[in-house]
């Protein structure tokens, strides 16, 4: 059985990144992001904010990627000195709860911008 996503919002980043990928972002269990995404589960507001936040991320880099091959996914993934030699995904993995108006995500969303312009 098929289960249509409740909010198609979150339809790219579900497909670029995978449950498990998002789930470790936004510090949640694949449990909970699949019954938010599936059956209009509950979440905490700074968590829809994390998920919003990597839809644009996301939004911004399917111009530039192939769809559906792990490109989105590697770009998280690839280290960057302007980032600090780290990868968007070490950042958003980094101990405490991230918000999309931090330093280094504004750093991400910038990146990932700059990709999508160069692209075109």
């Amino acid at each position: 059985m098929r289960y249509k996503l409740v909010d198609e919002e979150y339809e790219d980043i579900f497909v670029e990144l995978g449950a498990i990928f998002i789930s470790k972002c936004c510090r949640i269990t694949v449990e909970n992001f699949l019954a938010f995404i599936y059956y209009d589960g509950q979440l905490p507001e700074h968590t829809i904010a994390q998920l919003n936040f990597l839809a644009e991320v996301v939004e911004n880099l399917i111009g530039a990627y192939r769809r559906w091959d792990g490109s989105v996914q590697k770009w998280f993934r690839r280290r960057r000195k302007e980032l600090g030699n780290l990868s968007a995904y070490q950042i958003m993995r980094w101990p405490g709860v991230w918000k999309p108006e931090d330093k280094r995500a504004r750093k991400i969303l910038q990146l990932a911008k700059g990709v999508n312009s160069e692209a075109t």
